[in-house]
């Protein structure tokens, strides 16, 4: 094996060891690791001169940096990374690939960042990041960072992502850096003290580009992610604008048990943002004016994206939905995702009715398969419970959608499935059910779906799902009207069947057929 190795060139040794360790970074590395598309979408859009310096703060394993020394072994390139293993690993691969011009540091870049110079934090031509997506800010650092790297706001303790955020951008230069951040697309619209940041950092004007990719890309998780492009130096044509892209789910392939970027779809991502450009149903440059920091999401500003749903191709325009008078489904309902039970507490006896996507229609609840079973000690059952009035969902598989009525006690849903009770001096039941199962309904949630071979929608997605903002009285008068309409519509449905059938047993008597056969159960009810 070591003669084997030794027979090997550095960049298959490289190669060797990024497979091995792209294939154990779920396991053993907690997903430190990118897949080479996503490194090389990144390194492109950072546009790097041969003179430039980059950092990547939170380098990991170090699959940036080495995608830039491949194409330049004389690159200045520094990385840090909490973990020790990783920027052994890290160093190890540069070393292999020939790279002669690194700096790697280990420690905490939020709390203690190690690239200082005359002891001031080092600025970067370019920064590329892509920052553990669960982390958490240390209580203190906001007013307490000596180098006043977090000064657009307060970052929220649970949630570090945009203290990644400020920390590329203050280690950028001034006046000519970039930062290239990729993020869980929740950084763009969760609210509070990230909202005033978002504020701050649009007013200055640094927000040159943000990329919606496709959900599935990332080893370790399904959550749709977003790249965020940060400018110092924008040109006159971006000055005051945002450029937003989406990148369509036909623009990844599965190869083996992963999911990438076609080559095609990497370069029409750099094509359009380097020329900063729009594109039918694909880009959009929007002034800075007419954005709104509560939510960023690129969905709210592509027009006209084509849906495919009831066997029916839709032409959908969400900005227009997006920018009228809205209200978040958080704000309005509880949200809870069903009960993860697992085999083992299955059994005939059980104490509750376990609810699976087989045992809904878009009418009933079907008892007569549904498994029982009973949950683990200290859960909290009132958080799967359903209860008449619930509207249940699935979030994962097939589209069903049903307004729970005469459900039997103890009926607990599993976790394809989403629990939605509706505050009913907020918002009206069945207004809501009504507007989930519309083309503007499901063009969202199809919108926040991520998954190739199966569909799931992400429970933090679906809070900021968004539904017209009438006044109770104004939803119970639609709901009233369109049920009286239905009503009618089916009455005289009805009457045309019956006729239709008449008109077929005066066809079969004078054909002589009368008393020939007889009808089991009901006519065909097709008109």
């Amino acid at each position: 094996m070591v003669n084997f190795v030794g027979e090997l060139d550095g960049p298959s040794v490289a190669m060797f060891i990024q497979r091995y360790l792209d294939t154990v970074s779920k396991r053993v590395y907690g997903g430190m690791t990118s897949s080479e598309d996503i490194n090389d979408l990144l390194v492109k859009l950072a546009n790097i001169k041969a003179n430039d310096e980059v950092l990547d703060p939170t380098c990991g394993i170090g699959g940036t940096l080495l995608t830039i020394v491949r194409n330049n072994p004389q690159q200045r390139v520094y990385g840090q990374d909490i973990n020790s293993v990783c920027i052994a690993i890290t160093e190890m691969l540069l070393e292999i690939n020939g790279s002669t011009n690194y700096h790697l540091f280990i420690g905490d870049t939020l709390a203690n960042p190690y690239y200082i110079e005359d002891e001031s934090l080092k600025k970067f031509d370019v920064v590329i990041t892509e920052p553990p997506f669960v982390s958490q800010f240390e209580k203190g650092l906001n007013k307490n960072d000596k180098y006043d790297r977090y000064s657009f706001g307060t970052v929220p303790l649970k949630k570090a992502d945009w203290g990644f955020i400020m920390n590329a951008i203050n280690s950028s230069k001034e006046l000519s850096g970039r930062a290239i951040v990729l993020l869980p697309t929740g950084a763009l619209f969760r609210g509070g003290s990230e909202n005033e940041i978002r504020q701050s950092i649009l007013k200055k004007d640094l927000f040159e580009a943000i990329i919606s990719l496709p959900g599935g890309l990332m080893p370790s998780t399904t959550v749709p992610t977003s790249i965020l492009i940060f400018n110092h130096d924008k040109s006159i044509e971006q000055k005051n604008k945002t450029l937003f892209i989406k990148v369509p789910k036909e623009s990844i392939v599965q190869m083996g048990k992963r999911t990438r970027l076609t080559d095609e779809s990497i370069e029409k991502i750099i094509t359009t943002t380097r020329n900063f450009k729009e594109i039918k149903n694909y880009s959009m440059i929007v002034s800075n004016d007419q954005i709104s920091t509560k939510n960023m999401m690129v969905e709210r500003y592509i027009k006209k994206t084509v849906y495919n749903f009831n066997n029916r191709k839709y032409y959908i325009n969400l900005v227009d939905f997006y920018n009228g008078n809205t209200v978040a489904l958080k704000d309005i309902s509880k949200i809870d995702r069903g009960y993860n039970m697992v085999s083992k507490n299955e059994n005939l006896e059980g104490k509750y009715w376990i609810m699976k996507i087989s045992d809904m229609d878009s009418q009933n609840i079907n008892y007569d398969k549904m498994s029982r079973g009973d949950v683990e000690e200290r859960t909290k059952v009132d958080n799967y419970e359903l209860q008449d009035g619930d509207i249940v969902m699935t979030v994962r598989g097939i589209f069903k959608l049903l307004m729970v009525k005469d459900v039997k006690d103890k009926t607990l849903i599993n976790s394809n499935l989403v629990r939605l009770r509706v505050n009913p001096k907020l918002y009206n039941p069945n207004f809501l059910k009504l507007f989930l199962d519309s083309p503007i309904g499901r063009a969202q949630l199809d919108s926040f779906t991520v998954g190739t071979t199966v569909r799931q929608i992400p429970i933090k997605m679906l809070s900021e799902y968004q539904l017209p903002q009438l006044s109770l009285e104004e939803q119970e008068k639609v709901v009233r009207n369109y049920l009286q309409e239905t009503n009618e519509i089916q009455s005289k449905i009805n009457k045309l069947q019956n006729l239709k059938k008449k008109n077929n047993q005066e066809l079969y008597k004078k054909m002589g057929l009368d008393g020939l056969y007889q009808v089991s159960g009901e006519e065909d009810n097709d008109l």
